[in-house]
């Protein structure tokens, strides 16, 4: 479908607006649509060129979208990340049933951005830890949320944390 749908745009190479557009006939069809970067390979494994800067501009902002959609708040400092997380429970809380794995599949999604964006030199260190250790917070609520709550009290009392975001 990437592919008909970049054809029917008749365009030279895929930049900006043409991920804009196949990104949301896909979200209008399936409900969902991949990352900018996930449809630019498609295409360019098809032979399209791409419009290199565009693409990782728009996955950039795609990206940033989707982390703040599922954990909203403030991801600079140690108690935004604490609200975030907050915002997280409370978001699966309320959430119906049905909707629970997709929510699930998205933050740990998020969590890899996070562990990504730690490891990386984009960003301040004091904004590269808090993401590893969000990124480390959602490890465990991915694999265990009903303890979470318990694990993140000794986590925040633990001797390492405090020495690092005290």
């Amino acid at each position: 479908m990437i592919v008909e749908c970049w054809k029917q745009l008749d365009a030279e190479s895929v930049g900006r607006r043409e991920l804009e557009v196949i990104s949301s006939v896909l979200g209008e069809t399936f409900g969902a649509s991949p990352s900018p970067a996930i449809i630019a390979r498609t295409l360019a494994d098809q032979g399209v060129p791409l419009a290199h800067p565009d693409i990782l501009n728009s996955d950039t902002t795609w990206r940033e979208q989707q982390l703040r959609q599922i954990v909203p708040g403030d991801l600079e400092t140690i108690d935004g990340a604490f609200a975030a997380m907050e915002n997280l429970q409370s978001a699966m809380h309320s959430m119906r049933a049905s909707d629970i794995d997709r929510f699930r599949f998205q933050v740990g999604q998020v969590q890899g951005e996070l562990v990504l964006f730690a490891n990386s030199q984009i960003g301040s260190a004091r904004a590269r830890a808090v993401a590893g250790e969000m990124g480390a917070w959602l490890t465990v609520w991915l694999q265990n949320p009903a303890v979470f709550d318990e694990w993140l009290t000794l986590r925040r009392n633990s001797p390492e944390f405090i020495q690092k975001f005290s």
